[in-house]
């Protein structure tokens, strides 16, 4: 037999549960129009367009020369409001700095895009970052590989990145890295946004 108090406690979860189910409507309309953080996004999709089949292995000729990879880039405006965003192209070695969280790598800038994006606007048709590869050099006495020039969407940039032959790993290995800008209304020009997508690449022989 029950007493009096576990009928009262039997009661009141009854009635919360009660109260629980009735503002359950109003609880998920408020949760819904709460704003949401606003944000930007940059994206690197494989050929395809899909988050697959990236480039890696980048096979070299006796010639020195590559043939073109791609992949596509893409941003996403959700800030509320328009934006002028910059997406910026450079070319590393694997003990290069990255950027951190709000400090953009130091090396050059090798190629750059500009577009201004309306609030829940994507930045993605047919934006392909297409590169390649020529004057590379692989050093069997120094155990290096030297790359000289990289074509990117047609136009050449001279370089001289040499890295050394990575034991643990296997390979030659270098980055092409994608970094965010934002307009920064404060100084007036694009700053580092604190976002970028770094890509790992494999120069290989085939002589």
């Amino acid at each position: 037999m029950w007493d009096l108090n576990e009928y009262k406690r039997v009661f009141i979860v009854i009635g919360l549960i009660g109260i629980i189910l009735f503002m359950a409507p109003a609880i998920a309309s408020l949760v819904g129009s709460l704003p949401s953080e606003p944000f930007s996004e940059l994206y690197v999709l494989g050929p395809g367009a899909r988050v697959e089949n990236y480039p890696f292995n980048i096979s070299i000729s006796s010639a020195g020369a590559s043939n073109s990879s791609y992949v596509y880039l893409g941003i996403g405006n959700h800030l509320g409001y328009v934006m002028y965003y910059g997406v910026d192209v450079k070319f590393l070695i694997d003990s290069d700095p990255l950027p951190s969280g709000t400090t953009e790598s130091p090396l050059p800038v090798l190629y750059q895009y500009r577009v201004f994006l309306e609030d829940g606007q994507n930045w993605t048709d047919n934006n392909t970052l297409t590169f390649s590869f020529a004057n590379v050099i692989f050093s069997r006495s120094r155990n290096n590989c030297s790359v000289g020039e990289m074509q990117i969407n047609g136009a050449s940039y001279e370089l001289d990145k040499v890295t050394s032959w990575n034991n643990i790993n296997s390979g030659f290995f270098y980055q092409l890295l994608v970094e965010l800008w934002t307009y920064n209304q404060t100084i007036n020009e694009l700053s580092y946004d604190g976002r970028f997508i770094s890509l790992w690449l494999n120069m290989t022989s085939t002589s």
